[in-house]
């Protein structure tokens, strides 16, 4: 996604993300990076000021509150699958930007 993004670009690659089923079953997965994409969008289309934020630090962000979370930490111990799925987008996510 471009840095500076204009309210009319932002609506086409909106309408890109929802058609795209990948894009959706990441999204409904968890993934901090698909997640974050369109949450930016959605500032973008209401006029919000962009973040200065990476996604890593946002997955960071989210990765501290969700263990932090007792009701969540017992799910992940247990082995729920989506709370796993979404701890792994969420390390992905951190990972891929160490990398760089």
């Amino acid at each position: 996604m471009p840095e500076q993004m204009t309210r009319e670009q932002a609506v086409i690659r909106r309408a890109e993300l929802l058609r795209d089923r990948e894009f959706g079953k990441r999204y409904l997965a968890g993934d901090a990076a698909a997640r974050t994409e369109m949450a930016a969008l959605h500032r973008i289309l209401a006029g919000v000021p962009t973040r200065k934020t990476t996604p890593s630090q946002d997955a960071s962000t989210r990765r501290a509150l969700l263990v932090n979370d007792p009701a969540w930490r017992q799910r992940y111990l247990a082995g729920d699958g989506e709370a796993r799925a979404e701890m792994a987008g969420l390390i992905d996510t951190i990972a891929a930007e160490e990398d760089q």
